[in-house]
């Protein structure tokens, strides 16, 4: 499974995808993300990680802690739209 895989049920998701509000149960995307996330870390792709991690998030916010454990890999100086979301989402946790 990719990180698309889980991507697609939520962008096309009748709530929104921005707000992450959609239904916590769902155990596919939940697979579909941490798979990804275990393929991609796995690869040495920590982009295509970081992004599989936001959408994990974005699906179960109790997830933050994967996301945390990905973002450090990156420059604090760097800048892109997946490393804003990752900020983001860490910003928000409790």
């Amino acid at each position: 499974m990719t990180g698309l895989t889980g991507e697609l049920p939520l962008l096309t998701s009748t709530k929104r995808y921005d707000t992450g509000r959609i239904d916590p149960g769902d155990e596919l995307l939940e697979r579909a993300f941490r798979g990804a996330i275990d393929v991609t870390s796995r690869q040495g792709a920590w982009v295509f990680a970081l992004r599989a991690a936001v959408g994990l998030v974005r699906l179960d916010p109790g997830a933050a802690e994967t996301l945390a454990a990905i973002a450090p890999r990156f420059p604090p100086e760097l800048e892109s739209p997946d490393l804003d979301h990752a900020r983001v989402q860490l910003e928000r946790r409790p």
